[in-house]
C-alpha cells in the first residue's frame, strides 16, 4: 500500500468514487443529520459551506436549512487564484455559477469581511486527529490560515484513514463528521 500523500489521495478517491449515486446521497443526508446533533456547531450564525460536486458529500440541503434558520451563508469563490468566502442569499440557482474545477461559486466577487463562525470543508481523506488531505492544491489551507471559527470536515466513513503524514501548512480541523460518527478532534 502506498502511504505517500499522493498514494493515499488516490486510494481515498477510488473508495469514494465506488459509492453509488443513491448511496452517496443517503450517506450525505446522514452526515448532515449528525452535524445537526452537535450544539457546539449549530449555534453559529455565520457559516462558510462548500457545495459538494461529483462524489463529495453533498451540502445543498445544509445551505437551504441554514437559510430557513436565518443564518448567513457564504460559499468559497476563487478570486485571483485564491479562495474567499462570498455571501449568498436565498437562491443557489440564481446566485451561483459553475467556477473552476466544476464547483458552484457565487456570482458576486465581493469577499465577505465578517467573522465566520463555522467553516464546512471538503476533503479527500481525514484522520481522527483532524488532519485533512485535500486535492493537493492548498486552496483551503491558504483560505483558512489565521481564520478563527470552527473547522468542520464532512466525510464518508470510507474516507477516514488511520493517519497520514501532515505538512506544516495543513489546517487542523475541530470536527470530522461522517455518517457513522462525530469525531471531536484534539488540538
Amino acid at each position: 500500500m502506498d502511504t505517500s500523500r499522493a498514494g493515499l489521495r488516490e486510494q481515498a478517491l477510488h473508495r469514494r468514487r465506488s459509492l453509488t449515486h443513491d448511496l452517496r446521497e443517503r450517506k450525505s443526508l446522514e452526515i448532515l443529520e449528525n452535524l445537526w446533533k452537535c450544539p457546539e456547531i449549530t449555534w453559529a450564525s455565520e457559516w462558510c459551506v462548500y457545495l459538494g460536486v461529483k462524489d463529495e458529500v453533498q451540502t445543498r440541503s445544509l445551505v437551504e436549512a441554514l437559510w430557513r434558520q436565518n443564518k448567513n451563508v457564504t460559499l468559497p469563490k476563487r478570486i485571483n487564484e485564491e479562495y474567499w468566502p462570498v455571501l449568498v442569499k436565498e437562491n443557489l440557482q440564481t446566485q451561483t455559477v459553475v467556477g473552476g474545477y466544476g464547483t458552484l461559486e457565487p456570482r458576486e466577487d465581493i469577499p465577505f469581511t465578517g467573522m465566520i463562525d463555522v467553516w464546512v470543508i471538503p476533503g479527500v481523506a481525514f484522520d481522527i486527529g483532524g488532519h485533512r488531505l485535500g486535492y493537493g492544491l492548498g486552496y483551503y489551507d491558504r483560505m483558512l490560515a489565521g481564520q478563527s471559527g470552527l473547522k468542520v470536515g464532512l466525510s464518508f466513513e470510507i474516507q477516514i484513514i488511520p493517519e497520514f503524514p501532515p505538512r506544516d501548512e495543513d489546517l487542523l480541523l475541530d470536527f470530522v463528521i461522517t455518517e457513522d460518527r462525530v469525531i471531536r478532534c484534539q488540538k
